[in-house]
């Protein structure tokens, strides 16, 4: 009736399992950091005319619901910004 063993088994197969898992999670780990430092972070090309950039954004802010949305966003990282 000595439970030691079981106990010893027990824990035995925790620290395997963590073992086990502490390896998956460093090759995913490393996977990501591998993907993340070979990613090219643009996402489109620099225009060749800064009208370009400024229509764009005259074009956003005439679609309906953009300023009420992003409005009160705004000001608050501007207030936070200035404080």
């Amino acid at each position: 009736m000595n439970p030691s063993p079981f106990v010893r088994d027990v824990q035995l197969q925790v620290f395997i399992s963590f073992g086990v898992n502490r390896t998956k999670w460093l090759k995913a780990y490393n996977t990501f950091q591998r993907q993340e430092n070979n990613l090219d972070l643009w996402v489109r090309g620099k225009p060749k005319n800064s009208v370009q950039i400024w229509k764009a954004h005259r074009n956003l802010r005439k679609t309906p619901g953009v300023i009420e949305t992003l409005g009160p966003m705004h000001e608050a990282l501007a207030r936070q910004g200035l404080e």
